[in-house]
């Protein structure tokens, strides 16, 4: 171990809530008026491939200590990464600056005393051994069943949080939670000829399966060898297009963005005042699990320090809440969400892919989609990647140079079709989705 991860070991060990309590104590002599401290620190073991090979095993560990004070009205926070007295001291006279020359603003606020449990979960400690037997088993059986594909890059980790936060109003938190993570990016290569590339990941609060058995990867590293054969698109048509867990949430992503804080709180939504009535096809529901046993990883305090409770966002096609934080909502009016919109499900539909696809007459399978950020009113365009049209109830032939063109709020409200079967990757539950009318046009 080098010395700065011995110095980083015994300032984690010295995480405790005396230490929050000393800080604290600083900061109300300062003049502050409430104050809050989160001390959290990461320690990871991590195993890399590239080229087939493990070619790196690494053990790292980071700390940051999170200041939050509040002043006459005037709100500041400023983070370090060492919590020697020297460096607590300066970041309290930074933080002191700050707040003097911040604008008054009485929606600043920290979370009231409340009772929480400590919480402890998840693998405390790597098991090296299992790591390393698993990614040399998603090795060979990517190199024996798809020898087309090239698995760029790699990689297990296990990762230990441990977050304790307190204020000034008497909130205490204690979360510690061990996982494991695992990630490929891969692409085909046939002679001269190369897919795009891809990417997968899923999260595991345990290594009793296979990595080839979860999430997304078999599918997508089984699609990368077929992708390989790509053309280029010719034409322009509206079209249907099946939209695979891989890439829901990131379509969606512009119309969330309108019931979060920045387009609330700038009075640029367009789902403003919208609670209670319909804002998408009556075959979606979107809700939020926080600590599901069906994920890895969990939840249990909010962003701003409240308790993770559980919520629908739409329910059969009804906004039924919107995700804004405490800022958010005192500056807005509108109800605190009860969670941080972590551990998303979106319920199973009722058809089954094969029947999605054998209804359509003419559309795409779309993997992965680049393009720039949407205009205000949501009209978006990208580029589809590994992607595949899908002609008189088939999946066809894989296609490049192909632009998808449409809009985030009649997206939502398009949606023919969803899926039975969904993909977990750890932290999301997510079916296929079939929508209707984006125009599909070759370069």
């Amino acid at each position: 171990m080098s010395t700065s991860q011995e110095t980083s070991s015994k300032e984690t060990s010295g995480l405790n809530f005396k230490f929050l309590e000393g800080v604290l104590g600083k900061l109300s002599s300062s003049g502050f008026d409430h104050a809050e401290v989160i001390a959290s620190s990461t320690a990871e073991t991590e195993m890399q491939v590239d080229a087939g090979d493990v070619s790196l095993l690494r053990n790292t560990e980071n700390i940051e200590l999170t200041l939050r004070g509040i002043s006459k009205g005037r709100y500041a926070v400023l983070s370090l990464n060492q919590l020697d007295e020297k460096s607590v001291a300066a970041g309290i006279s930074k933080l002191e600056e700050a707040v003097r020359s911040a604008p008054v603003d009485e929606a600043r606020a920290l979370a009231p005393k409340m009772t929480m449990a400590p919480v402890k979960e998840g693998p405390n400690e790597p098991e090296l051994e299992t790591m390393y037997t698993r990614m040399e088993g998603f090795l060979k059986h990517v190199g024996k069943k798809y020898p087309a594909v090239k698995l760029e890059q790699s990689s297990v980790k296990h990762a230990k949080t441990r977050m304790l936060r307190a204020n000034t109003l008497g909130l205490q938190v204690d979360e510690e939670e061990g996982m494991y993570s695992a990630m490929a990016m891969f692409s085909g290569k046939r002679g001269e000829k190369m897919s795009s590339f891809n990417y997968s990941g899923v999260l595991a609060k345990d290594l009793s399966k296979e990595f080839i058995e979860m999430g997304s990867f078999e599918r997508l590293i089984a699609s990368s060898e077929k992708e390989v054969d790509h053309a280029p698109f010719e034409g322009k048509f509206k079209g249907s297009v099946i939209l695979t867990p891989d890439v829901v949430f990131d379509m969606m992503g512009t119309w969330f963005s309108h019931i979060q804080d920045m387009r609330l709180i700038a009075g640029t939504s367009l789902l403003r005042d919208k609670i209670g009535q319909k804002v998408a096809s009556p075959l979606l529901t979107v809700r939020v699990e926080p600590q599901s046993k069906e994920f890895a990883v969990h939840e249990h305090t909010t962003g701003d320090g409240y308790p993770a409770k559980p919520s629908t966002v739409i329910e059969n096609g009804v906004l039924k809440t919107y995700l804004l934080s405490d800022y958010g909502s005192r500056k807005t009016g509108l109800p605190r969400s009860e969670n941080g919109f972590s551990n998303r499900v979106i319920d199973a539909g009722t058809t089954a892919l094969e029947e999605m696809i054998k209804s359509t007459e003419r559309g795409l399978l779309l993997a992965r989609a680049a393009g720039g950020n949407p205009a205000a009113n949501g009209d978006f365009s990208a580029v589809a990647k590994n992607s595949f049209l899908i002609e008189n109830g088939k999946v066809t032939r894989p296609v490049s140079e192909l632009m998808l063109s449409g809009n985030a709020f009649e997206l939502m409200n398009s949606i023919s079709a969803v899926s039975r079967e969904r993909v977990n990757d750890g932290s999301t539950l997510t079916p296929w989705i079939k929508v209707e009318g984006l125009t599909l046009a070759g370069g």
